[in-house]
């Protein structure tokens, strides 16, 4: 028991002699006038630059990227109804035939 006392006692003491070397924190030079001239930079931003910040956030872009593959797969999705399913097959070909589309594969070479 004598042992655990004097173990703790020991550590206390060097825990709290690391504790003797440490300074003031200090800020560096102009901090403070730097930080006034932020907080009124902020102030003097056009509507269009508020805007486009908040379009900005990774939040905001990330939710609009997600409502557009939504609207985008609704609207396909519906189409294909509309349409039927075999008349799916025939658009994807009249597609490929308008654009001049054609599939090449990584095997399709010619030897010279």
């Amino acid at each position: 028991m004598m042992n655990l006392e004097n173990d703790i006692t020991k550590k206390v003491d060097a825990t709290l002699e690391s504790l003797n070397g440490l300074q003031r924190a200090e800020a560096p030079a102009f901090l403070f006038t730097r930080v006034q001239a932020a907080l009124r930079a902020e102030d003097t931003f056009s509507p269009w630059e508020r805007i486009l910040q908040f379009i900005g956030k990774p939040s905001v872009a990330f939710g609009a990227l997600l409502l557009i593959l939504a609207l985008n797969g609704s609207i396909l999705a519906w189409k294909e109804s509309l349409m039927g399913n075999n008349s799916t097959t025939q658009t994807r070909e009249e597609f490929a035939d308008e654009y001049n589309l054609a599939v090449n594969t990584f095997y399709d070479y010619e030897n010279k």
